[in-house]
């Protein structure tokens, strides 16, 4: 259950994870785990290096 982009439905959908705590739990696990990949900082630098090091190599 997703937010309306004009947020019209906020208390609605808080109301409905308030009353569903698993569901809730579920959502903050998942993002936590997809948060976890971008905390490796060394890995984030060397991506950083490979993609400015493509985009350099592309330009000439």
């Amino acid at each position: 259950m997703e937010i309306a982009d004009d947020y019209s439905d906020l208390e609605e959908v808080l109301e409905y994870y308030i009353s569903h705590p698993k569901e809730a739990k579920e959502i903050t696990e998942n993002a936590h785990r997809f948060v976890a990949q971008f905390r490796h900082k060394e890995k984030e630098d060397l991506l950083s290096l490979f993609v400015l090091r493509k985009y350099f190599a592309s330009q000439t």
